[in-house]
């Protein structure tokens, strides 16, 4: 059922911030862990609560996070303050629903004002690892916010805003991909369904060429809280199926070994320059974030490309360049080569 209280951000200029659209920031529903971790390439983020009861998990985090963003995209907003990182909430709680499409029912304001809260406290550590996924000793941890105050009381002038860290801040104001709010409300309160939009919305725009991801790369992205493969894949598949109905502009389709994912139907030309838009970020536009556009990459490590090629067919694909050379091995196997020796004479060759 739609949100009517999402119909009047219909035409909000939002978009999500990279490190939210690599990967699936935070958890679906409540984990029974002390923090969860997502990868993405060679990067990976650890989650944590700053007590196992203040998780923040659902729909609201990530549509919380989704008004800043539009927030802090606005020019000249007298709502934000660039210099000290601060967004102020001014107005009631019914407006603020209106504005981030949150649904406001019987004890909603608590939720929320809950859920803001423990947003704020939040910690964020952002890892980056070798080709071996190997800790590179490289690591960025912050809170979300260094203030908050989280209550919706404008008769009382009790105003709600949230002071973002210096490293938050930075995340926030990323180049990003623009969203459609009018599809965030199509998809009802699918907390997985958002993140399969924003993923699939990221990794689509202005790809020009077919490529793939196999599940072990989507697990990494999208779990970590211990969902089995099995179940994860059944929910993936109901979630991208509600995305494709939803987003009409949007084309994917699962298969054996992962999702195979297509060119938009409204993708933007490639011509216009980086400097000309603030939502083109480059990691969208290659499969593996790390390593580039994956039609132009050729390993010059070719017993590593052909271990990585072995792992494939055996349905274990894991390592940092699983997204890179499964796009390649699957388009030459699309194209009809008659068997896995052509297919290494033409990967490595």
């Amino acid at each position: 059922m739609t949100n009517n209280n999402a119909i009047a951000t219909t035409k909000m200029n939002t978009g999500a911030p990279p490190l939210m659209a690599k990967l699936s920031l935070f958890p679906v529903s409540k984990p029974n862990a002390s923090y969860i971790e997502r990868t993405n390439g060679r990067e990976t983020v650890r989650i944590t609560p700053s007590r196992p009861e203040e998780w923040v998990y659902g729909k609201t985090p990530r549509l919380i996070f989704l008004y800043v963003q539009s927030m802090i995209r606005m020019k000249n907003n007298p709502d934000v303050d660039q210099d000290t990182h601060t967004v102020v909430f001014r107005g009631s709680f019914q407006e603020f629903c209106d504005n981030t499409g949150i649904s406001n029912h019987s004890g909603c304001q608590k939720e929320t004002e809950d859920t803001l809260m423990n947003l704020a406290r939040t910690s964020i550590s952002i890892m980056n690892t070798d080709e071996n996924r190997e800790n590179k000793g490289e690591c960025t941890p912050f809170t979300v916010a260094r203030k908050g105050r989280t209550q919706f009381r404008p008769e009382q002038d009790i105003i709600a805003s949230i002071q973002f860290t210096d490293e938050m801040w930075a995340e926030l104001s990323k180049p990003s991909v623009p969203l459609s709010m009018d599809v965030i409300s199509r998809l009802g309160k699918s907390a997985r369904a958002l993140d399969v939009y924003i993923w699939l919305t990221y990794r689509t725009y202005r790809l020009d060429h077919v490529a793939y991801v196999s599940w072990r790369q989507l697990y990494d992205q999208f779990e970590g809280t211990g969902l089995p493969m099995k179940d994860f894949r059944r929910r993936f598949k109901q979630a991208l199926s509600n995305v494709l109905e939803a987003a009409p502009n949007l084309r994917a389709e699962p298969f054996r070994h992962g999702i195979k994912y297509y060119p938009r139907t409204d993708a933007p030309t490639r011509q216009t320059a980086q400097s000309e838009s603030a939502d083109i970020p480059l990691e969208a536009e290659v499969v593996d974030e790390s390593k580039g556009p994956a039609r132009h990459v050729h390993s010059a490590d070719c017993e590593h490309v052909r271990t990585l090629m072995s792992e494939w067919m055996g349905g274990m694909f894991t390592g940092v360049d699983a997204d890179r050379v499964a796009s390649r091995l699957a388009e030459l196997l699309d194209s009809g080569l008659p068997d896995e020796g052509a297919v290494s004479r033409v990967l490595l060759g």
